[in-house]
């Protein structure tokens, strides 16, 4: 079954009794929207500390699955991915705070890259500095160095 793609981006935020942190997420998204037009899905895994009457209260334009149990982070994404329409789909964890720019930066970089498949976002800790969330490809070279007495013997360091 293909998707009738009728807007830009899709933002796919899981949620499971975080209802503080996923207001601050949302009031993020509301205060720096992309320019291009997109859709906002949560997917609630049967929260109950109030997360739903939030999102409902508070954010009428945000679009809520509301499972009748706790599915899983990996199955609640999958829903809200087939229930998107977004052409580039964005997994982002409640407790993120989305920067002014940050998703057109994101959508920008996809639409002059169509080679590229994913892409994501630089993460920063609560005092601005870069959090470490990315690394190099492994090769067969790290691999050994990085697990194996070739390391206390400084083989294949470099």
């Amino acid at each position: 079954m293909s998707k009738k793609i009728n807007m830009k981006l899709s933002i796919i935020i899981v949620s499971w009794n975080v209802k503080d942190d996923l207001q601050r997420c949302l009031s993020s998204l509301k205060e720096n929207p992309p320019f291009v037009p997109f859709e906002q899905i949560v997917v609630d895994n049967n929260s109950t500390d109030g997360t739903v009457d939030l999102v409902k209260r508070k954010y009428p334009e945000v679009t809520l699955i509301k499972n009748p149990d706790n599915r899983g982070f990996a199955t609640a994404n999958n829903q809200g991915v087939d229930f998107s329409n977004g052409e580039y789909v964005f997994l982002l964890n409640p407790e993120t705070i989305v920067h002014s720019n940050a998703l057109d930066i994101l959508v920008d970089f996809l639409d002059k890259h169509p080679d590229v498949g994913a892409c994501g976002g630089k993460l920063l800790n609560d005092d601005g500095s870069v959090q470490a969330s990315v690394r190099r490809f492994p090769t067969f070279r790290g691999v050994l160095y990085s697990h194996a007495v070739c390391r206390l013997l400084c083989l294949f360091k470099g």
